[in-house]
């Protein structure tokens, strides 16, 4: 079932906006970035998910977005008619010692089989290191594919990385640089002040910066069998 919730712009997810777009210069990784650039989750969401494209300008083309958490964590939830292709995990389940992962060159191949090497992709993950790696594999396969190494095999022109993810992380106090939102106590560290977003005194994914945490965007359960990674079609269902 599809579940959806309104967005409140509040003056605390305005502030955690405004940090995603300063920090996103370095990457939230500090990782290499081939692809064009890292959006917000708002951003995706806004070219993705609006049913009317009236006020865009002409030619432009709606993008996709790819998720690329395992099969599992899609299935829990998702962006609406995102496409599942894993990496570099495609089952890792945590209660198991079963693990199937994903290695680039199949997963490049795969992007390559739906789309074409213009079109807008914007990649996603729980938190903005996976979707990472995608994203440099997809715009530059030369570097990332090591079987491509010495190949004249182009990458995608129009790929941006979803800079929260599906889930965000914590917000530490001092990228807030003064004290707007309340601050508690990391119970994993017992040092970092952690932003309590929404000021219940808990910690959990409400208080988190991605899609489905602070930013509260709809989201999706319903699993469209075109969308889903075809070799491992059953897994999506266990």
């Amino acid at each position: 079932m599809k579940q959806c919730f309104s967005i409140n712009f509040t003056i605390s997810s305005i502030l955690l906006l405004f940090l995603s777009m300063t920090l996103s210069a370095q990457g939230r990784y500090n990782l290499p970035r081939d692809y064009v650039e890292d959006v917000s989750a708002v951003t995706a969401y806004r070219l993705t998910q609006f049913k009317s494209f009236k006020n865009f300008r002409p030619g432009f083309q709606r993008p996709v977005i790819i998720d690329v958490r395992d099969v599992e964590e899609y299935a829990l939830s998702h962006a609406k008619n995102a496409w599942s292709i894993p990496f570099p995990h495609i089952y890792k389940r945590s209660d198991s010692t079963e693990y199937i992962a994903q290695d680039p060159k199949t997963f490049y191949e795969a992007v390559a089989a739906l789309f074409p090497k213009n079109k807008p992709i914007f990649i996603i993950c729980r938190s903005g290191y996976r979707s990472n790696l995608a994203a440099n594999i997809l715009a530059n396969p030369t570097v990332w594919v090591p079987e491509y190494a010495n190949s004249d095999i182009k990458g995608f022109t129009q790929v941006k990385n979803v800079w929260e993810g599906m889930e965000g992380v914590f917000r530490i106090a001092v990228e807030a640089q003064h004290e707007v939102i309340p601050i508690i106590d990391d119970p994993n560290t017992g040092t970092a002040l952690v932003l309590d977003v929404n000021n219940d005194g808990i910690l959990n994914l409400a208080d988190k910066d991605g899609w489905l945490g602070h930013l509260n965007l709809p989201y999706s359960t319903r699993l469209r069998p075109y969308l889903l990674y075809q070799p491992y079609l059953h897994l999506y269902y266990q």
